[in-house]
């Protein structure tokens, strides 16, 4: 062994017993040798260090072969595979490594396969499944971190990934793992020695489990190198500005003492101006269904101070949940003494409680040392499968060649994301706002941190700061890109949450709320009902993936909230997403498009029913985001005028260059300052400071000019930007492009040249319009329209929250919607129960798609009514293949000439008893469709 961390196969590789059976003609044909799983690190190394012994059929290989990335190799059919595995360990291992799970989707198959039934998308029958076919995958594992250099000597492997080719099969694919040799399972059961000389090869390699070890050791050693190697990224607070002090005084927030048992407030101190609390771990898991008969042992105002007292909670162990107990134990063992339940450190019969807690829970669960998560089985009466050997998961392997020891190896994610805890909607965050989780699930330990993935069936790194396939798909992961596209970050999450379920459906937005209050601290902005207002115009612009409900609290004299149509969050039962065909041309330049492509200046009712803009960009604080192109609407600097730069810099995107070529930088004041400034010039540019004399409301809002621009040589014209001149929407293009015109600065306004609240030019078809007067009333407010005193906010009032209603001045027309002819292909990508509409105008030619429920159509074709309202949103990029597949012409340009001549639009449903339209689905539209007059500029009240 190669005692300087360089990958390096023992002899012994190439002289392990044979296996008693042989391949077959078609995994002959896979070159199962170890130097294909096998990657060497230094060319310089000698060969014969990775001399392995192979049949003849091998040994006469030695031309260059790709290793990976070529094409798919087939395996065969599952059937095929399944015949052959009597006789071929590989084929065997294979069939296997899908044969329990491969049950349970045979017995779904056959219960719900219907040959008359006229849907038959992901429906199959076990005939079809059995004729899956199966292709096989090299794939590149281990190496250093992103942050490392790429070539940071690491271990590097390669596994196989098994893939199926039926959907309903997909969700159980599978890794073949090459195995360390036998001389490494003598090892003690932890990764504190993945350093030691004997063990640098082993590095992302498979690990034999022997269910005789116990898992303290291997977990504490997890725990151990993310601490010590991982730094500020796993050590650290999510927020810049952690106020976790706060909770920490609080009367509300206590933890569990697991040597006392007993409740307590968590030890805490502040030294020199740093806080320093005691180490504590946090419980996720699943509740269950409530049994009135035998509910769940928790905390209530009658047994508080019982619980208090030392020893309070000992004598209530045999009451709770296996989940429960066991995860007290689990830390008892770690040597940490203190842990956080929310059944038990909550007053579950106190809504005051429940309500101050639920608040900060991104800060419970974001200063965690570790979040426990419980994911084995239906609910917490499971327990922790893994620290049972009864109850372990056996592995699979087999020797598939001479020296080539192979296991099957699951993702964690697979795991997770069929498990019941993964389902539910108040995991999500408490996962993801967890610097580092323990997961058990399928009778497997997982850990996984903000850096890395470790697993008890892999050999770690030796600082446990590797990246590795098992970290794909893991939503700690999705945390490294919250400061630098806060709006990624956020349609990601949307979509991992949406589809998740909720005892009780109006606590949609309390079980995000963690998420929102991590987002709002980054990107400083208030968020209303889920939606970030810095980017509301994209942020309106989801889609579900399938069939959906409404979550209509209206008239629900029972319900405390009521849920808008407009928001992701008024409907349920599928996943919400920001589907990239239709945002693609908007997530090119996300801040480029809000300020150049949309105009509705968006008010919402608050809760005294008065009018406040949802954006300022006097008053409301720039989005944080590191890169430029993810930014939302223009607002002023967040350090308030500290920063020495003008108006104009605002405008720039590239940075600023002194004559010698350097970056122009600004001294700092300030810790605080300091951080901005690793936000580079130009990222986060500032406007005006607000006159003093100034109407903090807004009463006399209307758009001002912009002032004169800098000279031309003061600015960069990297960015020219291209914008459409409104007067002249289509002329003939020509070599000198003259219906566009280009601006010698970008983003910023012609000099006098009208500028709204939200930092955009007032378009020339709009100018003259109204915008910020508004007459119409809802029934709860019939006597006038208010404006909010306070004008814009970045708090809003929680004792009196928001209404679920915009109001906002657009182009509002009326199209014919009537069901698309749609090819097979588009079908498929079409979720369950939502159908394919195209839109025509008022002669019947074609000028738009969108899509909406099944059902909605049919009453619509039963009734013979096409005839809907549409609202204009935003300006959208171009249709797609699918939704514009014959060019038609419908504006004089070639199909590559448009972009920029279409519309967002909503399809809308108007509500005479309650004064407003709602949401019915979204969809694009030329904007010739519209007439952009007098008659279609109209007052929307949108519930």
């Amino acid at each position: 062994m190669d005692l300087d961390g360089e990958t390096l196969v023992d002899e012994s590789y190439g002289t392990m017993e044979s296996p008693k059976k042989n391949l077959c003609a078609v995994c002959a044909g896979l070159n199962l040798s170890v130097d294909n799983f096998m990657i060497k690190n230094d060319s310089s190394v000698p060969e014969k260090k990775f001399h392995v012994s192979l049949p003849p059929r091998h040994a006469s290989r030695r031309a260059f072969s790709l290793k990976s990335g070529h094409q798919k190799q087939v395996l065969g059919s599952r059937k095929e595979i399944r015949d052959r595995s009597d006789s071929c360990p590989f084929c065997e291992l294979v069939s296997k490594s899908l044969e329990t799970e491969f049950k349970a989707v045979l017995r779904r198959a056959s219960m719900r396969f219907n040959p008359s039934s006229s849907y038959s998308s992901h429906t199959s029958n076990p005939e079809e499944l059995d004729d899956a076919p199966c292709h096989l995958v090299w794939e590149i594992d281990g190496r250093g971190s992103t942050e490392e250099s790429f070539s940071s000597k690491r271990n590097r492997t390669r596994r196989i990934k098994i893939c199926w080719g039926h959907p309903d099969l997909q969700k159980y694919e599978c890794y073949l793992v090459f195995v360390a040799p036998d001389l490494y399972t003598g090892l003690p059961n932890s990764d504190a020695f993945a350093m030691s000389a004997a063990r640098k090869s082993t590095h992302f390699l498979g690990r034999s489990i022997d269910p005789s070890k116990g898992k303290q050791a291997l977990i504490k050693s997890w725990w151990d190198l993310c601490k010590l190697n991982h730094g500020s990224r796993c050590n650290s607070p999510v927020l810049d500005d952690d106020p976790f002090h706060e909770v920490l005084a609080q009367s509300y927030f206590g933890v569990i003492d697991v040597i006392d048992m007993r409740l307590v407030s968590l030890p805490y101190e502040i030294l020199d101006g740093y806080l320093k609390f005691e180490d504590y771990v946090a419980l996720s898991y699943v509740w269950g269904i409530p049994d009135p008969e035998n509910p769940p042992y928790t905390t209530t105002r009658a047994n508080i101070m019982e619980h208090r007292v030392t020893g309070g909670l000992e004598r209530s162990l045999p009451k709770l949940h296996d989940a429960i107990r066991e995860s007290i134990a689990v830390v008892q063992r770690l040597g940490i003494r203190y842990i956080w339940i929310d059944s038990l450190c909550i007053v579950q019969d106190s809504r005051r409680s429940w309500s101050l807690n639920a608040r900060v829970m991104h800060l419970i669960y974001g200063n965690a040392t570790l979040t426990i998560c419980a994911a084995d089985g239906e609910d917490a009466s499971t327990g922790l499968l893994a620290m049972d050997p009864d109850n372990a998961s056996d592995q699979l392997k087999a020797e598939c060649a001479p020296g080539v020891h192979l296991m099957v190896s699951r993702p964690p994610e697979i795991g997770v994301q069929q498990s019941r805890w993964n389902k539910r909607a108040w995991t999500f965050q408490e996962r993801l706002l967890s610097k580092r989780c323990l997961i058990f699930t399928q009778g497997r330990i997982y850990f996984q941190c903000r850096s890395t993935g470790m697993s008890e069936d892999i050999f770690a790194d030796g600082r446990g700061s590797g990246w590795s396939l098992d970290s794909v798909q893991a939503p700690l992961q999705m945390l490294r890109e919250l400061k630098s596209r806060a709006l990624w970050f956020y349609t990601n999450c949307v979509s991992l949450y949406s589809s998740r379920e909720l005892t009780n459906s109006g606590d949609v937005l309390a079980a995000f709320s963690g998420v929102c209050s991590l987002m709002e601290g980054n990107m400083m902005v208030p968020f209303v009902f889920g939606l970030p207002s810095s980017h509301l115009d994209l942020a309106l612009l989801w889609e579900p993936a399938s069939k959906v409900s409404q979550r209509d609290s209206f008239g629900n004299k029972n319900s405390d909230t009521e849920f808008p149509s407009w928001s992701w969050c008024g409907w349920m039962g599928a996943k919400i997403e920001y589907r990239r065909e239709m945002v693609d041309g908007c997530l090119e330049n996300v801040h480029e498009w809000l300020v150049n492509h949309t105009w509705i200046v968006w008010h919402i009712r608050d809760g005294h029913g008065n009018l406040r803009p949802l954006w300022d960009k006097d008053r409301a604080e720039e989005d944080r985001s590191t890169e430029t192109r993810w930014k939302g609407y223009r607002g002023r600097w967040p350090f308030g005028d500290q920063d020495p730069r003008g108006v104009f810099e605002f405008v720039r995107r590239a940075h600023t260059t002194t004559d010698d070529g350097s970056t122009e930088t600004y001294p700092s004041r300030s810790k605080q300052m300091q951080v901005a400034r690793m936000l580079s010039p130009g990222n986060i540019p500032p406007t005006p400071p607000l006159p003093k004399d100034r109407d903090m409301g807004y009463a006399d809002y209307a758009p001002s000019p912009m002032p004169s621009p800098p000279p031309q040589d003061n600015l960069d014209n990297d960015y020219q930007r291209e914008t459409d001149q409104r007067k002249q929407p289509y002329l003939d293009p020509g070599p000198d492009d003259q219906y566009r015109i280009n601006r010698e600065y970008p983003y910023a306004q012609a000099p006098e040249e009208l500028i709204d609240i939200f930092g955009r030019a007032v378009r020339a078809e709009i100018q003259g319009k109204q915008q910020y007067d508004f007459n119409l009333t809802l029934p709860e407010n019939p006597f006038r329209v208010l404006k909010a005193p306070q004008g814009y906010s970045a708090r809003p009032n929680n004792e009196f929250p928001d209404q679920p209603v915009l109001q906002f001045w657009t182009w509002i027309t009326s199209l014919h919607v009537i069901r698309a002819e749609t090819s097979e292909a588009d079908k498929n990508k079409i979720g369950e129960g939502l159908c394919r509409c195209d839109i025509a105008d008022g002669v019947g030619d074609w000028c738009g798609s969108i899509i909406v429920h099944n059902e909605w159509i049919k009453e619509r074709e039963k009734n013979g009514h096409t005839m809907c309202e549409f609202v204009a949103l935003s300006e959208a990029k171009a249709f797609t293949e699918d939704e514009c597949p014959v060019w038609t012409y419908y504006i004089p340009k070639e199909r590559h000439e448009s972009t920029w001549d279409l519309f967002f639009v909503l399809l809308v449903r108007y509500y005479p008893e309650k004064g407003l339209y709602q949401r019915v689905g979204l969809g694009k539209v030329y904007r010739a469709a519209f007439r952009l007059d007098s008659d279609e500029w109209r007052e929307m009240i949108l519930g």
